[in-house]
């Protein structure tokens, strides 16, 4: 079983290779203090950040749908 800081780390790399489309570009930077995630995938639209944070919110593709795939 893995611990929730592991598994939390897993999710958001797991997140960044299936929203990087074909060219995958991940970089995972940490301090004592600090851990950085970043990718070259889409990136989540300035008016949906502070719904993030709601369970199970998925932010509208452009075609005005969400993803049905779960994590």
């Amino acid at each position: 079983m893995l611990r929730k800081g592991t598994l939390l780390i897993v999710i958001y790399v797991d997140d960044s290779i299936k929203y990087s489309g074909d060219s995958v570009n991940i970089a995972i930077n940490a301090d004592s203090t600090k851990l950085s995630i970043s990718d070259n995938g889409i990136e989540i639209p300035e008016k949906s950040i502070p719904d993030i944070w709601s369970k199970f919110y998925r932010v509208p593709t452009i075609t005005g749908s969400t993803s049905e795939d779960t994590v």
